[in-house]
């Protein structure tokens, strides 16, 4: 299995995020993402791998840094692992 630390863990889209800081602090979901986030920067591989084809084209679209610049990213629902 690989192993290899993410070098930056980002949402999606701003507007995730803005809600991701309105959670609660202590509350599960709030928790459980923070979780997610700390495992990913330990592991970019950790977690299930969605082959490239199974991304929305319009992440893609909104996203125009993930396709070039030769960088290599993971998308993990609304977070990009950024490698």
């Amino acid at each position: 299995m690989f192993q290899k630390p993410a070098d930056k863990v980002v949402f999606a889209d701003d507007r995730l995020e803005k809600e991701f800081e309105k959670l609660p602090v202590e509350g599960w979901l709030s928790v459980a993402i923070k979780r997610t986030i700390n495992n990913l920067k330990q592991n970019a591989f950790c977690g299930e791998r969605i082959p490239k084809y199974l991304i929305p084209s319009e992440y893609i679209k909104n996203m125009n840094w993930i396709t070039c610049g030769g960088i290599h990213c993971q998308m993990l629902g609304d977070l990009c692992i950024l490698q």
